[in-house]
């Protein structure tokens, strides 16, 4: 993230690390009869930091944890195509979890469920580190690191440097 003296650190690497773990052992005791749970990462910052949980997670436990990248235009969601890099139709029966890092207005999330429409899997979840509660869809995120309400001027980022994550409101 660029240096913006008009943004404020709401959480730091230390604390992102903790919502993660927390997190994490949410997902394991959700998930405590399941072989293997499938981690959908929002490319970027959704993306590394399912590669983050997916570490955590085989850290805490003793679960296949499979990472897959999601690729969707963020600013044009509802024109672009998610993709992701498997075949959709293997994940039929699979316990999902679609992971960003922020759930702003919903649009984004709403949209990364579209691929999943035509499967059935066991289950299909959601999580965020930072979820904002101002939203133009009716999206839940079901794991949470932070929840925030925040007004519609202001935005939340989350900046990803060397692996330790930063959140802050803009």
């Amino acid at each position: 993230m660029e240096s913006n003296k008009s943004c404020k650190l709401i959480l730091d690497s230390h604390k992102c690390l903790q919502k993660m773990k927390r997190m994490a052992l949410q997902i394991l005791e959700d998930h405590y009869s399941e072989k293997k749970i499938v981690l959908i990462g929002i490319e970027e910052r959704g993306y590394e930091l399912a590669h983050r949980l997916q570490d955590i997670l085989l850290e805490l436990g003793d679960k296949s944890i499979e990472l897959i990248r999601l690729s969707i235009d963020k600013k044009l969601s509802e024109q672009s195509v998610a993709k992701l890099d498997t075949d959709v139709n293997e994940l039929t029966g699979e316990s999902i979890i679609i992971v960003d890092d922020v759930a702003n207005t919903g649009r984004v999330l709403t949209y990364a469920l579209k691929p999943f429409l035509n499967i059935r899997p066991k289950q299909l979840r959601t999580l965020a580190l930072v979820d904002r509660k101002h939203k133009i869809f009716p999206v839940s995120v079901d794991y949470v690191g932070l929840s925030l309400s925040t007004t519609m001027k202001e935005h939340i980022e989350v900046s990803v440097q060397d692996g330790a994550f930063n959140a802050y409101l803009c």
